[in-house]
């Protein structure tokens, strides 16, 4: 079920922080296909479950900053997603092979220097309520679809785009979860792109992200 132009119109977007009742209500927030994640040595694995324990913590530590998407009607989390503030770095040179790449990298390591640090915003996280999205579903075996779609230029790019109005950024990023089918949704429905041989481009990856593909979207 696709989402109808009156559901559209029925969202607000506020800081996590804003209400003490965040931290109860976003318990209940749910992502069917992490239904089996749970909680390594090292790290919180999974969107839902960085929500539930890690996202108020990061947020009042000013590591990132957490905003929900919630239904003005009722109130619910239909969504909600991060932001922080970041760099990419580039070996400075479009035709660098893989190897030679590889050879900036380590210099990097060692030095601490890149030919070249790209200011950018990473979208840390991004993830629907699926829960909410049973609960608005006329049919619960058909969950409506086009919440993200809808989210991302409504909400997340405006608050990229008013920050970029008033400091400098080259790109917006993002570490994409899974398999192939996000990375061509990203690239598909928001306008990001994978690496490509031919980048120059070289992600400083978290451990947050292990496993996970780099993606970009160049501002105008």
């Amino acid at each position: 079920m696709r989402m109808s132009m009156s559901t559209e119109s029925s969202f607000i977007c506020v800081p996590l922080e804003d209400d003490i009742k965040h931290k109860e209500q976003i318990l209940e927030f749910t992502i069917d296909r992490e239904a089996g994640y749970s909680q390594s040595k090292n790290s919180i694995i999974g969107l839902e479950a960085y929500l539930k324990r890690c996202a108020w913590d990061e947020d009042s530590n000013h590591e990132v900053k957490i905003y929900l998407i919630k239904d003005i009607n009722n109130g619910s989390i239909a969504a909600y997603f991060g932001l922080k503030a970041g760099m990419v770095a580039s070996s400075g040179s479009e035709s660098l092979s893989p190897e030679q790449k590889a050879i900036i990298l380590k210099s990097f390591k060692r030095e601490h220097l890149f030919p070249e640090v790209l200011p950018g915003i990473e979208i840390s996280h991004f993830a629907v309520n699926d829960d909410y999205r049973r609960r608005v579903s006329k049919d619960s075996s058909k969950l409506i679809k086009g919440l993200a779609a809808y989210f991302y230029p409504a909400f997340i790019y405006p608050i990229i785009e008013d920050v970029a109005n008033k400091i400098g950024v080259t790109l917006i990023y993002l570490y994409a979860a899974g398999d192939h089918k996000l990375v061509s949704y990203y690239k598909k429905v928001f306008g990001f792109e994978a690496l490509q041989e031919k980048d120059f481009y070289i992600p400083l990856e978290p451990r947050y992200d292990d496993g996970c593909t780099f993606m970009y979207r160049l501002l105008p």
